[in-house]
């Protein structure tokens, strides 16, 4: 399917620019005991003002917020080295804040406090990226010859067990995160191992890491398989599923690597779905989008679709609390709050 949102675009023309890169919105405070379709039909608005301009973009109004069309410029003034952030959505006034412009070319969380009666209290955090040199930023050009930010530090980083979130550009992809009420429209969960040996080649001595995903057809060759599977459970290499994947993509890391015993027990269950070529339950994932509330899905792991084999993948290491653990009625956003994951980190 073609894309259905214009891609984040930025000047490289020379010229001397501020460039402000808002990444996402941790609002997650706003939601503690409210339902997840808090804000639906609004957006959050990021406002930024610098010397006499000011620009601003915006993102629909859900938990976590992404900013994919979060590239400003300004032009360049070395009499001005602090820039306001504002963020508020229609009625409501979620604060602003003077940025000093100390850390050039870092991902930074910048806190504004809540000034509508019903945010008092309220801390939001707002992540972005501000360079004045592009050239020192992570920079990458992909399949599409666009150029992105590539955070291939933390990429490389990542370990068995880590979730890999997507955010598509594709008209799919859009309906996913609006009946989900989330930035996610996809995930996959890492695993690290051993490459596949060909015949005559020595054998590997290093783990390379991959990301096993339920997925629909021609999203990649799974390179540990002679014959390829059109749709189901697929393993790809990390970084060039990254690099070709038509979207933003997060990760997720546990907040505590997994034990002897969990790696197991989680290794184990996951090559299971893999070696039995696991088809991709477009049924139950389509249930799972008309009515979300009723835990209408059969618990079965004969198809699987992505959110599900995470959750079953997790499971099988015991990382899941009670209320996490049921795999066929859970959205990526949803894998997005298990309590044994961290804080979302963008890889592109």
């Amino acid at each position: 399917m073609g894309s259905s949102v214009s891609k984040p675009t930025i000047s490289f023309d020379g010229g001397r620019l501020l460039t402000i890169i808002i990444i996402d919105c941790d609002n997650s405070s706003y939601y503690e005991g409210s339902e997840i379709t808090k804000g639906t039909g609004h957006h959050l608005h990021v406002s930024i003002s610098y010397g006499p301009d000011n620009k601003s973009i915006e993102a629909p109004f859900v938990k976590r917020a992404v900013f994919r069309k979060g590239v400003l410029q300004f032009p360049l003034s070395d009499a001005t080295n602090t820039f306001t952030l504002s963020l508020d959505s229609n009625n409501l006034n979620f604060g602003s804040t003077s940025v000093a412009m100390n850390n050039p070319d870092q991902l930074v969380d910048i806190d504004v406090q809540g000034v509508s009666e019903s945010l008092v209290g309220i801390t939001t955090k707002v992540r972005l990226m501000y360079s004045t040199t592009l050239n020192n930023l992570p920079i990458q050009q992909v399949k599409d010859k666009h150029k992105t930010l590539l955070f291939e530090e933390t990429l490389n980083q990542l370990d068995s067990g880590d979730v890999i979130l997507y955010d598509g550009y594709t008209k799919m992809s859009q309906l996913i995160k609006m009946k989900t009420y989330a930035p996610y429209s996809h995930c996959g969960v890492v695993i690290k191992t051993l490459p596949p040996r060909k015949k005559g080649e020595p054998l590997p001595t290093q783990q390379e890491l991959y990301v096993m995903e339920s997925v629909g057809p021609g999203e990649g060759k799974d390179p540990f398989r002679n014959k390829q599977t059109l749709s189901g459970v697929n393993l790809f290499p990390l970084k060039k599923r990254v690099l070709n994947y038509d979207g933003g993509v997060w990760c997720l890391k546990q907040q505590q690597p997994l034990n002897p015993i969990q790696l197991e027990c989680f290794t184990r269950g996951i090559w299971e779905f893999h070696g039995r070529r696991s088809p991709f339950d477009i049924i139950q994932g389509g249930v799972l989008l008309i009515e979300k509330m009723n835990l209408w899905n059969i618990e079965s792991n004969r198809a699987v679709f992505c959110s599900e084999l995470v959750t079953y993948a997790l499971s099988y290491a015991a990382l899941l609390t009670e209320k996490e653990d049921h795999p066929a009625n859970t959205t990526p956003g949803e894998v997005s709050d298990f309590e044994c994951l961290g804080r979302k980190h963008p890889i592109r």
